[in-house]
């Protein structure tokens, strides 16, 4: 019995003929448990277009510097974004566009619903996180505002882009 079990599950008909998708996003996810379990990881999956990553992960104890992927919490969501901004970085709105520390982010929505962030530098205990998509609703409005390092979770890597 345990050799045609073994038989039974080494058959390539069985495996393939299922389907070769469904076979590898199971072992996808079979790997992924592991290494959660293992690793202390945590497999995210971005439902909105602000990052240009859909699968995410997520690094439990790595604390994320400038221009990395953060999961942090706000208003009791979970959120991933970039950060673009430290303490002391400067904050500059020039032709409808935003820059932080120098470096352009993107551009300032003309939505009645958002105003454009009031903060001339990222203060102590603050953190600036933004999206790569030009509508992403995140710190370049006062509604969202800094992100305190209170909030910040971790540190996360883009595994899959779609698009």
């Amino acid at each position: 019995m345990r050799n045609y079990l073994i038989n039974w599950l080494c058959n390539f008909k069985f495996w393939w003929g299922i389907n070769g998708k469904t076979v590898m996003l199971w072992l996808l996810g079979v790997y992924a448990v592991f290494l959660a379990l293992k690793l202390n990881v945590r497999i995210m999956i971005a439902n909105t277009d602000s990052i240009p990553y859909r699968i995410n992960l997520q690094l439990l104890r790595v604390k994320p510097k400038k221009g990395d992927i953060c999961v942090f919490k706000f208003h009791g969501f979970t959120f991933l974004k970039y950060v673009v901004g430290e303490p002391g970085d400067k904050i500059e709105i020039i032709d409808n566009e935003i820059y932080v520390g120098g470096k352009k982010i993107g551009p300032i929505q003309n939505d009645p619903r958002f105003t454009p962030t009031k903060h001339k530098v990222v203060p102590k205990g603050y953190r600036f996180m933004a999206g790569t998509h030009p509508q992403s609703f995140d710190c370049r409005y006062h509604e969202f505002g800094l992100i305190p390092e209170s909030d910040i979770e971790s540190k996360a890597i883009g595994l899959v882009k779609f698009k």
